[in-house]
């Protein structure tokens, strides 16, 4: 995760945290991305003021942290599109971390939007690229189908890719795919198009959970069975979030 970008949305939201006084919760990628929305979906409104989102990139790091400080990990568990469902770097993270308990889990329907600075709008700048996450870019063929547009792939993450576009760390004429959401979070962001993703039936379930450090390294095939055995469990208690 490159921090340069990722706190820019921090910045922008300009809360200050006392992280000695609140609860905290590793979260898995940056602030703004789908992982962000969720755990947020996780507290209610009152809750929420008394939890400190520390986000910690891959699911491995953010288990990694989470174990050291003694805390929970919130991470990404299945995709209802993904093959097998298991997402696979929570499988990788799985081989060293054994998960001991699930004390919340969320369902969040994945929307994909066109998110387009300010500025660029205000020119009337063309749009001729796009930035994202490559999974995300994979997931909206249809709306590129008659569209002639560069691809940049941004493997930091689709909050990453829009956090670029809001502080002009890309060229105007190029446009973010990512969460509405973070129109909310980035005020020079703007939603130009939304529910852009091929399905509407793309959802993907969050898991908060207690882990700790295996003394030895399991098989993949043994990560899996525990992953799946831990989102059905996480499945059981889930709560649905809306996709903003």
């Amino acid at each position: 995760m490159k921090l340069k970008y990722s706190l820019a949305i921090v910045v922008l939201l300009a809360v200050p945290v006392l992280s000695s006084q609140l609860e905290e919760i590793y979260v898995q990628t940056a602030p703004g991305s789908f992982n962000h929305q969720a755990v947020v979906g996780l507290y209610n409104s009152e809750q929420k003021s008394k939890v400190n989102f520390l986000f910690s990139g891959t699911p491995k790091q953010t288990f990694e942290k989470a174990v050291q400080a003694g805390k929970p990990a919130f991470v990404a568990l299945s995709n209802n599109l993904l093959p097998g469902h298991l997402v696979g770097q929570t499988v990788e993270a799985m081989k060293d971390y054994k998960v001991s308990s699930v004390t919340g889990a969320v369902i969040l329907p994945i929307a994909m939007c066109l998110l387009r600075s300010k500025t660029s709008i205000e020119s009337g700048t063309q749009l001729k690229a796009i930035a994202s996450h490559p999974a995300a870019l994979k997931q909206i063929n249809q709306w590129k189908k008659n569209r002639s547009l560069s691809e940049l792939e941004e493997p930091d993450g689709t909050s990453v890719a829009a956090a670029k576009v809001a502080t002009g760390k890309l060229p105007q004429n190029t446009g973010a795919i990512a969460s509405c959401w973070l129109s909310t979070l980035l005020p020079n962001l703007v939603v130009v198009e939304s529910g852009i993703q091929d399905t509407t039936d793309n959802k993907t379930l969050f898991g908060r959970l207690t882990v700790r450090k295996r003394s030895q390294p399991v098989s993949e095939e043994i990560a899996r069975k525990e992953l799946q055995l831990i989102e059905d469990k996480a499945f059981a208690m889930a709560i649905n979030v809306a996709s903003k």
